[in-house]
């Protein structure tokens, strides 16, 4: 899905994001109309990965880092078995966010706590739009399930000598005209991959 009134190079974007930890969440910042420029920051396998994408050449930033179990929603054992909290914490796998990009430096908070410091991206990597994604990551895993929930969203430029810092977007907002997105992808490739998995 991308944010498709949104241009801006200099972004914050805070909230929570949950889902399968077999498969990969993912937030792309910068990310040109033809998907061949943007820097990737995604949640895989219980893992932070952060690559970039420069005229189509794909390169990773950091060595993966290790992504700290979520605190989960408190459930009394008169409420779900054991086997029926796992699967929970599977399905949702929380986390707390917040990402910015000002410039070329990429900073990355995770559950409160600074985990990415001034990372360098390609200064050739301009102004683009934000994207969030899904994908489902081979392996053994019992349910190829690739699904992603990103809540408590707020999306904002950032300040600079000229613009003041800008809310883009929160879901606090329920204005339709705020927000609209495309799907990335296209029914064929959907059917061939239902094709393949089914």
């Amino acid at each position: 899905m991308i944010l498709t009134e949104s241009t801006n190079k200099d972004i914050q974007f805070t909230g929570k994001v949950g889902g399968t930890a077999e498969g990969q969440q993912s937030i792309y910042l910068r990310r040109s109309d033809n998907g061949n420029s943007y820097v990737k920051i995604a949640f895989e396998n219980d893992e932070l990965v952060i690559e970039e994408k420069v005229a189509g050449q794909l390169k990773e930033l950091l060595e993966t880092k290790p992504i700290p179990k979520a605190t989960m929603e408190q459930i009394t054992d008169q409420d779900k078995t054991a086997s029926e909290k796992a699967q929970r914490q599977k399905i949702f796998n929380e986390k707390k966010f917040k990402i910015e990009l000002q410039d070329n430096k990429l900073n990355v908070w995770l559950n409160d706590r600074k985990v990415v410091n001034k990372l360098v991206v390609n200064r050739e990597i301009q102004a683009g739009k934000l994207a969030l994604g899904s994908t489902w990551i081979p392996g053994e895993f019992n349910d190829p399930i690739h699904d992603a929930q990103f809540s408590d969203v707020t999306i904002a430029s950032l300040a600079n000598s000229d613009v003041a810092k800008t809310i883009l977007f929160t879901n606090e907002i329920q204005k339709p005209q705020q927000l609209m997105y495309t799907f990335v992808g296209s029914i064929k490739s959907a059917m061939n991959w239902v094709v393949d998995n089914f």
